[in-house]
């Protein structure tokens, strides 16, 4: 009995030291596997670490370019703009000495400066001496025309856009026109509105004058001498702001404010009647339907985008959209 007891002892810590061998390798197997998992944890985390440097780094560099970018892109427009300002002060500066010179009167409810034309017969018609010019009154002939007084400056955004707030004008017509060189803000406030005839009229009647005839506007632009332009017969790139050849753009390719170039003023002291905007007048009921519920009215004088042989005097054109100036 007692040897059965020492084999049943031994056997007992066989087993037990079995099962403590078999629980150490345990052990050692699930340490390996946790240090394995937390070494895979680890790797883990530092590729995440690496990655959102690189990604903080790229995020640097992108938002370094776009601010270099947006100040190289705001550059342009600031300075834009203040070459906007610095042009309308020179004009205020000069508007004494054109005042003196010429005969300026504040008229009419939006009390515009304008300038006296007297009576009296001038030729009308004609065309500059240059094939290319699409002028279309090549008659020349002697016209009488009562005393009236006309705008110098072409009606600007500004004072279009009281108009608009007083319901007397509608909005220009074409989402184009709206936003048009910031149709109504400063410093394009002071540019010439270009809007469709309907709203020219309409804003003429409203500060109690009208659009001027074409023999009236045509007498205005170049006196009683037959001349090509406002000032005399010659092409000055000097005095309007159109182009200076057919062959590409001259120096002016925008709209300018209105007494821009005081060189280029007509005998009686009116301005911009060459080049800049395109004006519309008084049609007698003669017009062309373009859709929108608009029209093509004539139109006098060219714009910026015209050849010089395209804005003269007797230069007569048409179109749905347009400058004006009002007389009385």
């Amino acid at each position: 009995m007692a040897l059965i007891g020492r084999l049943g002892n031994i056997i007992g810590s066989s087993r037990l030291y079995n099962d403590l061998h078999a629980r150490e390798r345990l052990g050692n197997d699930s340490l390996e596997l946790a240090s394995g998992f937390f070494v895979e944890v680890n790797m883990a985390v530092e590729k995440k670490i690496q990655r959102n440097k690189r990604l903080t780094v790229v995020f640097v560099i992108v938002g370094l370019v776009a601010v270099v970018c947006s100040g190289l892109c705001i550059v342009p427009i600031l300075l834009e703009a203040a070459a906007e300002y610095a042009e309308a002060r020179r004009i205020a500066q000069e508007a004494p000495t054109l005042q003196a010179k010429f005969h300026y009167e504040r008229r009419g409810n939006d009390q515009a400066e304008m300038a006296y034309v007297p009576e009296g017969n001038f030729w009308m018609g004609g065309r500059i001496p240059d094939s290319r010019s699409r002028a279309k009154s090549a008659l020349v002939r002697s016209v009488y025309v009562g005393a009236f007084w006309i705008d110098v400056y072409e009606v600007t955004q500004q004072l279009y856009k009281k108009c608009m707030h007083a319901g007397a004008c509608s909005e220009p017509f074409t989402e184009y026109l709206q936003n048009e060189e910031h149709f109504g803000l400063p410093p394009h406030d002071e540019k010439p509105a270009r809007v469709g005839l309907k709203a020219a009229a309409a804003y003429c009647r409203w500060v109690g004058k009208r659009l001027p005839s074409e023999k009236e506007w045509e007498k205005a632009a170049r006196g009683t001498d037959r001349r090509n332009y406002p000032w005399g017969d010659d092409w000055d790139e000097t005095r309007a702001n159109a182009l200076s050849t057919g062959e590409g753009p001259g120096r002016f390719v925008k709209i300018k404010q209105g007494g821009a170039f005081p060189a280029g003023a007509s005998p009686y002291g009116v301005m911009d009647m060459a080049g800049n905007v395109r004006e519309f007048v008084d049609t007698d009921g003669i017009t062309r339907p373009v859709g929108y519920g608009e029209i093509q009215g004539i139109t006098r004088g060219g714009g910026y985008s015209d050849s010089y042989w395209n804005i003269g005097t007797a230069q007569r054109d048409w179109s749905p959209l347009a400058g004006f100036r009002c007389v009385q």
